[in-house]
């Protein structure tokens, strides 16, 4: 299916939501995406500057990610929202691992959803960065990167790391974000764990 029939070339308004330079930079540091890398929807090209060798789509380009069918190792970026259920399908056909910045419940709430991931693998970790608002966004929504592996069925880790910063004032150009505990909580079945450290 091609993108200009889910959306109109110049894209859904409603999806146009650009990651912070501070957030970008701490999912490619935390993540570490290697082999043969397609950032999906380059928008202004925040994760190609902390990932120069990545190949791209972007529909306002007239680059269709649904049109992009070479396999890869990676996907990694921030997906339109409106459209996720496509996207991430199209992603999981393409690639070895998936990694989204994206409202958490794109994932966590859609069983069928989670059923088509664990089919295909399983999800790996999830930062929370905190609401929509934290990171420049236009609402309230929990975010967070949600990082997916093809054939992963292993413990999911859960790690806090956004809560309580300030966007606006960290993103200036490379401004570096506030350490903090980032160490995950791993999550399973029955397992109940310590309530992970916030950054403050």
């Amino acid at each position: 299916m091609a993108q200009s029939t889910l959306f109109p070339l110049e894209g859904n308004p409603n999806d146009v939501f650009f990651t912070p330079s501070w957030c970008a930079r701490d999912m490619v540091r935390h993540f570490k995406p290697s082999g043969k890398i397609l950032e999906p929807c380059k928008g202004n090209g925040v994760f190609l500057k902390y990932l120069p060798s990545a190949e791209w789509c972007e529909i306002t380009e007239g680059v269709d990610f649904f049109a992009y069918h070479k396999k890869v190792d990676w996907v990694f970026g921030n997906p339109p929202y409106s459209i996720f259920g496509e996207w991430l399908r199209h992603s999981l056909a393409i690639a070895n691992h998936v990694c989204y910045l994206i409202p958490v419940a794109k994932v966590y709430s859609v069983e069928a959803r989670m059923r088509e991931i664990y089919k295909w693998g399983g999800i790996v970790e999830t930062i929370y960065y905190g609401k929509g608002t934290d990171l420049g966004f236009p609402f309230g929504f929990p975010c967070g990167a949600v990082y997916m592996q093809k054939g992963y069925k292993g413990k999911v880790s859960f790690a806090f790391k956004g809560r309580g910063l300030t966007p606006l004032a960290l993103d200036k150009g490379d401004s570096s974000a506030p350490e903090c505990d980032t160490s995950p909580e791993v999550l399973s079945a029955g397992q109940a764990g310590s309530t992970p450290a916030l950054c403050q």
